[in-house]
């Protein structure tokens, strides 16, 4: 089963000092943690098996077939 690590990095700094801020974050799919290390927030996806913060800058993975 998915889940959030108890502590994921931060996508800014790679800083381990991670604490969870809002179980919900601008979306009921996300949670918002803050980096202890850098002063800044980020937000994760609540169930994603491997924990990688939300970028929404990056292509989806997502393959379409024809």
């Amino acid at each position: 089963m998915g889940g959030v690590a108890p502590s994921p990095p931060c996508p800014f700094c790679n800083g381990r000092r991670t604490e969870l801020a809002s179980t919900f974050g601008s979306h009921a799919s996300l949670s918002t943690w803050w980096c202890a290390e850098c002063r800044s927030p980020f937000e994760v996806l609540r169930w994603q098996e491997t924990t990688s913060p939300v970028d929404p800058g990056q292509p989806s993975n997502k393959s379409t077939s024809a």
